[in-house]
């Protein structure tokens, strides 16, 4: 293995990328130096034999700016109503995600970003989309091996936030009679309460009786 060489101060490496190509480079100290060399062999060896992606260092210095541009333009392009990428990308995901690295968005970061967008009062199928957006562009860089896994985006199914599920005809009687008893406690304080006009419950049954009112 090659050494490091001193030059006018500093410590210059020479070595041999994957393809046979000459590189060099200095540094500071004779360790370091030393340390970059090891390192710069070693990877050179790795890709050689197959062990290695050449462009591991690359991707892994990937973003999701890189992601969203290449996606813009390898996806968006072709797509018949492109805005919609564009605005939700503008308005939702580049503000929270732009300077990440594509390694550094995890579940965690998935997460927390759903849970951010749903407190924000939008609806369910805007929400929706935009889940749907990032689960696709994450997928797309683990199959161009940006990443090695992409995480589990959650899309939520729209319209079941608008139900209320209750698993007992008892539970039922009880909501009914509570709603009555709130829209007359409104009527009393001359509020317009809505009680059951905008509301339909579901009961959870294989031959579920549904109550609807309004």
């Amino acid at each position: 293995m090659a050494e490091p060489v001193e030059h006018y101060g500093k410590w210059r490496i020479r070595w041999q990328d994957a393809d046979g190509k000459r590189r060099s480079k200095t540094f500071t100290s004779k360790s370091a130096a030393k340390r970059a060399l090891r390192k710069y062999e070693a990877e050179a060896d790795a890709i050689r034999a197959g062990l290695m992606d050449p462009k591991a260092e690359e991707n892994a210095a990937k973003t999701f700016s890189d992601l969203a541009d290449y996606w813009l333009i390898n996806v968006t392009a072709h797509k018949r109503s492109p805005k919609d990428d564009k605005s939700i990308l503008r308005v939702h995901l580049r503000a929270a995600l732009d300077e990440k690295k594509l390694s550094a968005i995890t579940q965690e970061v998935v997460d927390d970003l759903r849970t951010s967008i749903s407190n924000k009062g939008l609806k369910a199928n805007t929400v929706a989309h935009i889940m749907s957006l990032l689960r696709a562009m994450l997928n797309k860089a683990e199959q161009m091996g940006w990443v090695r896994s992409a995480p589990k985006v959650e899309v939520p199914r729209p319209g079941t936030a608008d139900y209320n599920w209750l698993d007992s005809v008892d539970k039922i009687h009880a909501f009914i009679r509570a709603a009555f008893a709130e829209e007359e406690a409104g009527r009393k304080r001359g509020q317009n309460h809505p009680g059951l006009g905008t509301m339909s419950v579901y009961y959870k049954h294989p031959t579920p009786p549904t109550v609807h009112s309004g």
